[in-house]
């Protein structure tokens, strides 16, 4: 073996020498791969910050053709969001296109859990709501919408979970038979479980100044929105106070039960109410 082989191989040489050459080609590596890393991050957090996400959320609700119009959004990564002026159209008995408006909503959705296992977590609060319905409107208060549903990426009819509607002093005003009434609703919670296209609704209750009101029933969740809902009305004495002529008429008519009991069917548009109680027997 000739000197040179000896030098290359002397077991006695130090071991930083031996592992020099090495070292400084990892640090070459580092040094070329770690600004470039810093540079890609920045760049996607830049375009994350500055990216337009409400542009992109308009444009899915008019490919979708959801007849739904909002003013102004914003939509935060951490999923918290705001819109202001909402505005959903649909078409009423007469064939006229009207509005259910609200003037801001807020809260906040998980999107780790809408892309990681599709299931859609929110919490949604609306104030300044007007709905209009065919003889009366809905208007005011606080409103809130938890819902925890599960296969949202997939068709509307594989949907399941459940949905909660909470409301406090909104203001309820309707015409029955020509008479013109208005109640304040207090507080209300309705809550209900969906699958296979169904929200069926647990017992529940809203609790306004001229009577205490039970509901049960379901409701379809795609159009036509088939509505098949009952209501239990047991007027206060408030409604007395306010109605005396009415709440005369029906101590007379309702001997064996002082609440109604009222049937709404039909569609969401077109919805026909039906008082059972007060039918001939």
């Amino acid at each position: 073996m000739n000197n040179e082989d000896t030098e290359l191989f002397d077991e006695n040489q130090p071991a930083e020498v031996v592992t020099a050459a090495p070292e400084k080609k990892y640090k070459k590596v580092l040094g070329f791969i770690f600004p470039v890393l810093i540079l890609l991050l920045s760049f996607i957090a830049g375009f994350i910050y500055f990216f337009n996400f409400d542009v992109v959320v308009k444009y899915l609700v008019v490919k979708e053709g959801i007849p739904l119009e909002i003013d102004k959004l914003n939509l935060h990564l951490s999923g918290k969001f705001d819109m202001e002026r909402l505005k959903y159209g649909f078409r009423n008995r007469q064939g006229v296109t009207d509005q259910v408006k609200a003037e801001y909503v807020g809260g906040s959705v998980s999107p780790f859990s809408l892309l990681l296992s599709k299931k859609l977590v929110a919490e949604m609060n609306f104030k300044g709501i007007k709905v209009p319905f065919e003889s009366g409107m809905i208007s005011g208060g606080s409103w809130k919408i938890i819902c925890l549903l599960k296969n949202v990426s997939k068709n509307i009819q594989q949907w399941e979970g459940e949905v909660t509607l909470m409301v406090e002093n909104a203001m309820l005003q309707y015409s029955v038979m020509n008479v013109n009434y208005t109640a304040v609703i207090k507080t209300g919670k309705i809550k209900g479980q969906i699958k296979n296209s169904l929200l069926q609704l647990e017992n529940s209750e809203l609790l306004t100044d001229i009577a205490r009101v039970t509901i049960g029933g379901n409701a379809t969740i795609n159009y036509p929105y088939n509505i098949n809902v009952q209501l239990n009305l047991l007027p206060t004495d408030e409604f007395g106070n306010k109605y005396p002529d009415i709440k005369g008429m029906l101590s007379a008519l309702l001997q064996k039960d002082p609440s109604l009991e009222i049937n709404l069917t039909g569609t969401i548009d077109r919805l026909t109410p039906q008082i059972k109680n007060l039918l001939p027997q």
